[in-house]
Order: C-alpha cells, then sequence, then structure tokens
C-alpha cells in the first residue's frame, strides 16, 4: 500500500523532500497502480540529482568537491515482496564512464535485515583524487539487489 501511495504521489512545486515527502495525495492513480501491482522493491528517495534544487534541497546547496566531507543520503528501502527481507549483496557503484562518474566515491552502510517491509541504505558520497581539478556533472546509478524468501 505505501509503494502505490508513494508510486502515485504528484510532486509539489517549490517544496523540498523534506516538506512534502512524496507529494500530493492521488487517490485514483493510487487505485490504477494497486490494481497492476506486482510485489516489488523500491528506494525512497529513488534518484539523487543536485541539478533538482529545490526538490535535492538541502543536499543541493552543499558543494561536491576533491578533500571535502562526505556528503551522506539516507535511502528508505522498502520491500513490497513481504515483511522480512534483506540486502542479498553489498550495493554497487556503477560509474557512468562517459559522464565521469569515476570521479565519485561511494560507500553504502545498510540494514542487515528488512524488517518489518523496510530498512536503510546511507550512501556516502565523495570526489576522487582524479577530480581535484574537475568541474562538471558525473553521473552513474547504484544497484542494489533485494531478497524476500516467498
Amino acid at each position: 500500500m505505501k509503494q502505490a501511495l508513494m508510486a502515485s504521489a504528484q510532486p509539489l512545486k517549490g517544496a523540498n523532500m523534506f516538506e512534502q515527502g512524496h507529494g500530493k495525495l492521488d487517490l485514483l492513480r493510487a487505485f490504477h497502480v494497486l490494481s497492476t501491482y506486482k510485489p516489488q522493491a523500491s528506494l525512497s528517495p529513488g534518484y539523487i540529482d543536485w541539478h533538482d534544487k529545490t526538490y535535492m534541497w538541502p543536499y543541493s546547496s552543499q558543494p561536491l568537491y576533491y578533500g571535502a566531507l562526505p556528503i551522506v543520503v539516507n535511502v528508505t528501502v522498502l520491500n513490497g515482496m513481504g515483511p522480512k527481507g534483506k540486502i542479498a549483496e553489498p550495493p554497487i557503484w556503477q560509474p557512468y564512464t562517459l559522464s565521469n562518474g569515476l570521479y565519485l566515491d561511494l560507500s553504502f552502510k545498510y540494514s542487515p535485515v528488512l524488517w518489518p517491509w523496510s530498512g536503510y541504505l546511507a550512501i556516502s558520497l565523495s570526489v576522487t583524487k582524479e577530480a581535484m581539478t574537475f568541474e562538471g556533472e558525473a553521473k552513474g546509478h547504484v544497484l542494489v539487489k533485494i531478497s524476500s524468501p516467498p
């Protein structure tokens, strides 16, 4: 139910993630999501993007550069596959080589068990020494494998 409400919510303009959560409740859209729902895992927030300055505040107001303290983003892991699950393997940072992703160093701390229905994933972002003089964007994605007994 929580995943359907989050997936169907409409973002509020001018509000950051801490002010709005996932946005304005849309019951009709939530009903549609529930009617086609397949058990899955999801993350909240589902993305980290410093360009989305309003939604990602206060993260987007903090510059990320070599030598700075790492920025930690806390992500909630929702397990819609069952009340108990786990992050089956350590999360993996997959940098987009053509988009300077190798300039980012990510480390992770996470719940050993997702119980009941949820857990956490802390993502620590820092800049590599190779990017000491770099200015621009760096992109990639994090691969998280969730397992849950049937």
